[in-house]
């Protein structure tokens, strides 16, 4: 790295680990929040879909304000909120209240997402592509340690500390930003007029629907691999090593993306798509060498795929004030459609997971196709991708 962008390029990487441990941490503990809080184990599972909600709702918002006060200030308020409803959750004795902290979190997660992402373009915009490797990296990472690391914990300790420990440990992040994370140039110059063009941008329309087929699939699979490899009989330990694998496994992924070159990207990630489809709805089918091979390399196609298109999605913003809005408007569609499987994941799985599986590995191929649009829009704008975002101004 460069003298002078390594420290805050780490403390940002740091807070995104942190932060992905937050989507992941309650995930061990379903049996413990359908036992404390009186409902089914499918019914816990709603805490995913509230969480997923609250993000995917107030990530264009979460943009706007980002371009009026900056993108750090954004990244601090979104960790804070999460650091405060993990607090508030230790004090919850209903299930409704806890469901409704989990929104708040989720909003907090989108306060930072989209943010954190224009800090990094603001600090290594020279090397976007490997630097987002490294970020999707940091978050499987998180979310590797959000599974495993807090799986002996919610055994040995109980929910309440897995939640005590992950709001300090969010608090501390937020913190850390804020000494540590220079102010960026892009605060308060901010253009109102210019906000509908890119809300209502084709390309990233067309680019978010068409993977998010991708995102709700990595999602589920991610956050029910430990429950089904517990279901087909595995230890609880080794059932969290295989669930937390798929995130590990994602650090390999980080590799590929900053070596391929910015008009590949697209056509690159498709592929993986595919790839990543069939390997979920093998996994009925092969046991638990099928398990770990869909673990390994849903884990790595997952970053890969994340930071090519989020890659692209910087490219086509040329205003750095708004690149935190492009992604956000991006991340809540994708997050959207990803609320709408994960809420449906918890009746289709009262069919049984061999028909589950199947169901979520076909979602993918039905949203990519929609690609070709994405691809269309920029043959026609009849210039290369790096210079798609002058089409917006």
């Amino acid at each position: 790295m460069v003298p002078g962008k390594s420290l805050p390029v780490t403390v940002l990487m740091i807070s995104r680990l942190v932060y992905s441990m937050n989507w992941y941490n309650l995930s061990p503990a379903l049996v413990q929040i359908s036992s404390e809080y009186d409902v089914t184990v499918n019914a816990a599972g709603l805490i995913f879909a509230f969480f997923l909600l609250g993000a995917g709702l107030f990530q264009v918002p979460a943009g706007i304000l980002a371009a009026r006060i900056g993108s750090r200030t954004n990244c601090i308020i979104g960790l804070s909120l999460m650091a405060v409803t993990g607090f508030a959750s230790i004090f919850t004795n209903s299930f409704t209240s806890l469901l409704f902290l989990r929104f708040l979190s989720g909003m907090g997660a989108a306060f930072y997402f989209s943010s954190a992402v224009a800090v990094l373009n603001d600090i290594y915009p020279e090397k976007l592509g490997l630097m987002m490797g490294y970020y999707n990296a940091a978050f499987d990472i998180g979310g590797g340690i959000g599974i495993f690391g807090f799986t002996p914990i919610t055994v040995v300790l109980g929910l309440k500390w897995n939640e005590i420990i992950q709001a300090i440990l969010t608090a501390i992040s937020a913190l850390s930003l804020l000494i540590f994370i220079p102010k960026g140039d892009h605060v308060g110059n901010f253009e109102p007029g210019v906000l509908r063009k890119r809300i209502v941008n084709l390309k990233i329309w067309t680019l978010a629907i068409a993977f998010s087929g991708f995102w709700s699939t990595t999602y589920v699979f991610s956050e029910y691999m430990k429950t089904y490899a517990s279901f087909t009989g595995l230890p609880t330990y080794y059932a969290g090593a295989l669930g937390s694998s798929v995130l590990f496994f994602g650090i390999l992924g980080s590799f590929f993306s900053g070596r391929m070159k910015p008009e590949n990207f697209i056509r690159s990630a498709v592929w993986m798509v595919i790839i990543l489809a069939v390997s979920v709805m093998w996994i009925p089918f092969l046991g638990l060498p099928g398990m770990w091979a869909s673990a390994l390399i849903v884990g790595m196609l997952t970053v890969s795929i994340s930071s090519l298109e989020y890659s692209t999605v910087v490219f086509i913003e040329n205003d750095r004030r708004y690149v935190a809005l492009n992604s956000g408007l991006f991340n809540s569609i994708q997050i959207l459609v990803g609320f709408a499987v994960v809420f449906s994941f918890t009746y289709i799985l009262a069919r049984g997971f061999l028909f589950a599986w199947i169901v979520v590995g076909l979602i993918p191929c039905i949203t990519i196709p929609l690609v070709l649009i994405y691809l269309r829009e920029i043959r026609s704008s009849g210039i290369g991708i790096l210079n798609v975002g002058k089409k917006i101004n």
